[in-house]
């Protein structure tokens, strides 16, 4: 089974433009800045997404090549999770 990743409830808080997301952890006060592809999987995650759905998104939005995406995924939902934003 897939393991489905979200953003969590609490804490949060940011700002989109047309190519980057800019978010805040309130509790532990630190930054994080996304590109275009960033600020599309964010979005993804505010409601939950699985990393292959991601993946897919990835791919369809900027018609990139799958292992590109996948590991494009794996390093923003690791940077992710080093900065405890996600819930699994």
């Amino acid at each position: 089974m897939a393991r489905s990743l979200k953003l969590k409830d609490k804490d949060l808080e940011w700002v989109s433009t047309s190519d980057e997301t800019v978010i805040l952890d309130d509790a532990s006060e630190q930054y994080f800045a996304t590109n275009s592809a960033g600020s599309v999987l964010w979005e993804a995650l505010k409601e939950g997404s699985t990393a292959a759905e991601l993946t897919d998104l990835l791919v369809e939005t900027f018609e990139i090549d799958r292992k590109q995406a996948e590991s494009d995924v794996d390093a923003y939902v690791g940077q992710l999770d080093e900065l405890d934003m996600l819930v699994t």
